[in-house]
């Protein structure tokens, strides 16, 4: 008899177990026909690296628009970062720590101290830059790699070879929205020196605007022609390597009408040039060579040539 007994109360439990099964799985059902399976698939995997996430604001630097992380940035001291926040409170952060990759190493020292720069992996910079809020969105400004990294630890003497690192990306420019480090975007870039026109003395070279002053013509000449407006032509790069990568033989500016030339010479054989953009803060154009040679009209104001490079 007890043994019977047992097999009844076994097979009521087991009816109510399969009950129970057949409950959940009209609950997941319902869920998915309600929900769309979306936000429920990605809680129960946590899989949300592979569902895209739209940002909530677009970063603009020198004419180009990031909606995404993008690296080979160019930032020079006095460059503008604009900020178009299209979701959410207008508020965000900005930060600046170093980027560790595995071709941008180089030696520096930390007053006697030997390090590499891929010891300062996470290193925070912010302190290095003057970070200041403009309308729309901020400048950004420094005086020398050098400096930038001795005001990071507080003051203590560094020595840098510049010329090994100015240009690579050794920097991680990091805006995050409204305190979510989801909603953030980060541009991994290098620092450089833009140079004005260059006036040689006879002690030394003077790097900064013209420093020579017109004189007055003497009473029988006549004044001379006035000299037509010329506007000065930089270049940055996009992709893999660096300012470093390539040799570009161009003029520094040019007057609006006049037809610009040059040519661009790789340095690091595994990298190929894949586009060529002229671009101001209004226009892009697309400039294909003839010959190995580009060539572009000069307009009414300054340009920058932004080279795509990619490995072969």
């Amino acid at each position: 008899m007890a043994k019977k007994k047992t097999k009844k109360k076994q097979g009521k439990a087991t009816k109510i177990l399969s009950g129970i099964l057949i409950g959940i799985f009209a609950l997941v059902v319902f869920a998915l026909a309600g929900f769309g399976g979306y936000s429920l698939v990605r809680y129960v995997t946590g899989a949300s690296s592979d569902i895209p996430q739209q940002k909530g604001f677009t970063v603009t630097h020198n004419g180009k628009t990031y909606e995404k992380d993008a690296f080979g940035l160019l930032i020079y001291s006095g460059d503008e970062i604009k900020i178009d926040i299209q979701t959410g409170a207008s508020v965000y952060s900005v930060g600046v720590t170093a980027n560790v990759t595995s071709g941008n190493d180089f030696d520096l020292k930390l007053g006697e101290e030997p390090w590499k720069w891929s010891q300062m992996e996470k290193q925070s910079f912010t302190k290095g830059f003057t970070i200041t809020e403009v309308t729309g969105g901020f400048k950004i400004e420094y005086e020398s790699l050098t400096d930038i990294i001795e005001k990071a630890f507080g003051g203590r003497g560094v020595t840098v070879d510049e010329a090994a690192a100015v240009g690579k990306d050794i920097f991680l420019l990091t805006i995050i929205h409204d305190g979510n480090v989801q909603d953030s975007i980060a541009l991994s870039f290098g620092v450089g020196v833009r140079v004005g026109g260059i006036v040689l003395d006879p002690d030394h070279i003077i790097f900064g605007p013209d420093q020579t002053k017109p004189t007055d013509p003497a009473p029988d000449e006549k004044p001379p022609l006035e000299e037509p407006t010329e506007y000065k032509i930089w270049y940055d790069m996009l992709g893999s390597g660096s300012v470093n990568s390539i040799r570009l033989e161009c003029k520094e500016k040019a007057a609006a009408g006049e037809t610009v030339t040059f040519t661009i010479t790789l340095i690091e054989s595994e990298l190929t040039v894949v586009n060529v953009l002229l671009e101001s803060e209004t226009e892009e154009e697309t400039l294909t060579p003839k010959d190995g040679v580009y060539t572009f009209q000069m307009p009414e104001h300054e340009v920058t040539i932004m080279i795509y490079l990619m490995n072969e």
